[in-house]
């Protein structure tokens, strides 16, 4: 099993286990992370509000910009202030996506 393929059945079984029903996935549009939590089915695992939140960067720079604009926009969320609106300090907008 791959790291990202992991990774992503981790998230799903700690979901189940903990009962959670929202989740937040911050990560970089092309990251084969974010193909990984794509293709879980985050229903079974009882998440009614499965979101992918990934920067989106434009104009290049985007190994800086993408994870400074992923913490940033973790640190949102944990505070209740992500939206699909959000924009980081250095202008990175974000695409909310549901799974």
């Amino acid at each position: 099993m791959e790291p990202p393929e992991l990774i992503g059945k981790i998230l799903f079984s700690y979901a189940q286990r903990h009962g959670l029903n929202h989740l937040r996935a911050i990560f970089a549009k092309t990251s084969s992370y974010r193909k990984a939590v794509e293709k879980l089915p985050w229903g079974e695992a009882g998440i009614h509000d499965a979101r992918l939140v990934t920067p989106r960067i434009t104009g290049g720079g985007a190994q800086k910009k993408s994870p400074r604009a992923q913490a940033e926009a973790f640190c949102a969320a944990l505070n209740g202030e992500l939206t699909s609106d959000w924009c980081s300090r250095s202008g990175v907008h974000i695409d909310v996506i549901a799974l």
